[in-house]
């Protein structure tokens, strides 16, 4: 494969050593990241202004934070809006918006006060106790911007909504305390743990807690929601004791919330009361800057049933309790904090360079995304299980051609984490559950891995994807060798993969009329892409066997990957490019699983394909992205994504995302990171689309790519 030009305008300005490359302080987004860790606590503000309306789940679903601050005596809303759930007060004006991998980072000014917030989620990928941790700081600056000394009192508060699915649920609350360390909790009265799954639900159990840092002058507050923000609004400060409402304190249980509904009869807009963790200081009279810090975290206790067996999150294999893993994270805080910022700072750079602004963005949009997507757990034999979860789609868990999408990123910052979502399909395909010749599709609904539940279950073959799965986990385990390391492949392994290579040669180049990962498209035969993914698998099971000792079936797996791409080749396509179908030769389709060729360095399938196959995809390309094949409007983010790759060109990959940058700058559709849109509209897909899956983690192919081209020119 030919070396990646590094191509012009890399950057845009003279940077600084150390500091973050970026290329505007409020570079637009369709949402934000906040506070982003599992499927449960997820956390976005769908606005470009943070005072325009309510964080909410990555669903869509309400979840109030409100941020506040007195200065010199007058309230004023830096998070949340104003609707019954708080006072009608006015905003800070907004002046800066910025999301790197770790932090969104806002800033806000009034009466002469500039206020910068900063959502630090330490999503350190090399570190699992830390990534583990189900925790987000928040970190306050206030300072003078007119050189005149301000008293100046700030609030935060979160509602229980977030760790119970029926809003109207019962709560308790309470504290709990280590040394001096405080935190606030509540949780659903009834903990049913892991009882159901499902996509676009919260949890039935769990509890919230909001911790201030240690030493500082705060006041903890748990009651209802307008009391406490009126309270502070008016006085500067929250009574410290728990139950407090004006009026009548709440009586435990209470209702997690009465609900809010906007209509015209002005006695169905109030339904109180809805409870809250809230927590305020007083930053003093000073013109210096002053800093304040607070934690959220989110105790699920346990996060996912495994075959019957409930798992508790990695986290607690270090720490018996909530609290002692909040005691931990202030402890290490400066620490963590320092390592956010290098990553950011080498992350941000990276991306700039191989990819521009746009990269740049997407990275940095993805990369909590992508995380945040999954569960981290520990099997009884301590074995890191890391679960998927299909957001948006229909909430199916491991799902193996959902790892495939977002292998990118796992291959470049932490290849241990996507060992540990392959082994949960070894372990199942290997058990008497699993009778398929075939790779599974997934284990379960999450939060529930006890069996796969798309298609044909374990049933029949009705809408499997058998030439999908065995090619996504041969392709797979092969970039987990090629990456070194630990792999954590066992002996066991290679019997499964090998019988999977198998499945590929007996099936045949051309694929039947299957499902492919692209299902909401239904079935299709003789699909060349996918014919593509099995002869790339072919290859990688080469490699395989290679590792395993075998070099007998690596030399007969590397001839049938040759014979099948001559094969291939060799069928009827037009002078511009090769079809969608094999029967249908005027069709066209991004034949993205191409790119592995390249990143296995199997080198099966000429340069001059790649060449043709991107001039066809630049000539086809939409307002906001090339679509995925001849017949269709929409695309898919991550395939673009690795399309853009094919050549290893710089011009090739710069012109196949700047219609995804104009995407980016322009959807009205304000959710977390959608994956399937319309090229012409920007639209969500068939009225749908996905949103906050972590297949997002493709968009670092372009990193990916890059290695491997660099280490293909240097032989």
């Amino acid at each position: 494969m030919t070396e990646r030009n590094a191509g012009p305008n890399t950057t845009s300005r003279q940077e600084t050593a150390g500091a973050i490359p970026r290329r505007s302080e409020n570079t637009k987004a369709p949402a934000y990241p906040l506070i982003v860790h599992d499927p449960f606590f997820s956390i976005w503000s769908t606005t470009d202004r943070l005072t325009d309306a309510w964080p909410t789940h990555w669903s869509g679903r309400t979840l109030p934070l409100c941020g506040l601050a007195l200065i010199d005596g007058v309230c004023f809303r830096w998070m949340g809006t104003d609707t019954l759930l708080s006072e009608p007060l006015p905003a800070m004006k907004q002046t800066r918006r910025r999301v790197t991998p770790t932090r969104t980072l806002y800033s806000f000014e009034a009466s002469g006060v500039r206020l910068d917030v900063a959502f630090i989620t330490p999503a350190l990928p090399d570190d699992l106790d830390v990534l583990s941790r189900p925790l987000s700081y928040i970190s306050l600056d206030a300072s003078s911007t007119d050189g005149i000394a301000h008293d100046i009192k700030l609030y935060v508060d979160i509602a229980a909504a977030l760790c119970i699915d029926e809003t109207e649920g019962n709560v308790i609350w309470g504290r709990h305390k280590d040394h001096e360390v405080t935190s606030l909790w509540t949780g659903a009265l009834d903990q049913r743990i892991l009882t159901r799954g499902g996509d676009n639900v919260l949890t039935d159990w769990g509890y919230l807690h909001l911790s201030a840092v240690p030493g500082s002058d705060a006041s903890l507050c748990i009651g209802e929601g307008r009391s406490l923000r009126r309270a502070f609004a008016r006085d500067g400060v929250i009574p410290e004791r728990d139950g407090f409402a004006e009026g009548i304190d709440l009586v435990m249980p209470a209702k997690a919330a009465g609900g809010e509904i906007i209509g015209e009869n002005p006695v169905n807009n109030y339904r109180p009361p809805f409870v809250s963790l809230a927590a305020s200081t007083d930053l003093g009279h000073r013109k210096e800057k002053r800093s304040w810090t607070l934690a959220l975290a989110f105790d699920q206790t346990f996060a996912v049933e495994y075959f019957g067996r409930k798992l508790p999150p990695w986290w607690r294999r270090r720490h018996n309790s909530a609290i002692s893993m909040i005691a931990t994270a202030w402890a290490e805080f400066a620490e963590i904090d320092a390592r956010c910022t290098a990553l950011d700072q080498s992350v941000m750079k990276e991306l700039r360079q191989c990819g521009g602004t746009i990269l740049e963005d997407l990275g940095a949009l993805s990369w909590r995304q992508c995380l945040g997507g999954h569960a981290l757990v520990s099997d009884i034999d301590g074995t890191p299980l890391h679960f998927s979860k299909e957001n948006s789609s229909n909430g199916c868990m491991g799902t193996v051609d959902l790892t495939y999408p977002a292998a990118p990123f796992f291959l470049l910052y932490a290849p241990q984490l996507l060992a540990a979502q392959l082994r949960f399909i070894f372990d199942y395909a290997s058990s008497p559950r699993w009778t398929f010749p075939f790779a599974p599709h997934d284990v379960g609904r999450y939060p529930l891995a006890n069996g796969q539940v798309y298609g044909g279950c374990e049933e029949s073959e009705v809408n499997q994807m058998p030439y999908e799965e065995c090619g996504n986990m041969l392709i797979l385990s092969a970039a987990l060798i090629r990456a070194g390391g630990d792999t954590s492949l066992r002996a066991g392994d290679w019997q499964l993969l090998k019988q999977w290579a198998d499945y590929l040669l007996e099936a045949g180049f051309d694929p039947a009329n299957q499902l492919s990962t692209d299902d909401f498209d239904g079935h299709m035969p003789h699909n060349t892409n996918l014919s593509i993914k099995a002869i790339i698998a072919l290859g990688g099971a080469a490699i395989l066997a290679e590792h395993f000792g075998d070099p007998v079936e690596a030399s007969r797996y590397e001839s049938a990957a040759r014979a099948a791409t001559a094969d291939w080749l060799a069928v009827k396509h037009s002078d511009e490019h090769y079809p969608m179908r094999f029967d249908m030769p005027d069709s066209w389709s991004l034949k993205y699983n191409l790119v592995w060729d390249c990143i296995l360095k199997l080198d099966l399938f000429p340069m001059s394909l790649a060449t043709t196959e991107t001039q066809k995809y630049r000539d086809m390309s939409g307002r906001y992205g090339t679509p995925l094949y001849s017949a269709a409007k929409h695309t898919k983010l991550d395939w673009l994504v690795w399309a853009a790759c094919l050549t290893g060109k710089r011009d090739d990959q710069d012109a196949l995302l700047a219609p995804i940058g104009r995407w980016l700058a322009e959807t009205t559709t304000q959710i977390p990171l959608n994956d399937w849109y319309d090229t012409d509209t920007g639209e969500p897909a068939k009225k749908r689309g996905f949103r906050g899956r972590p297949v997002v983690g493709g968009v670092f192919m372009p990193l990916l790519s890059d290695r491997a081209h660099e280490k293909t020119a240097r032989g």
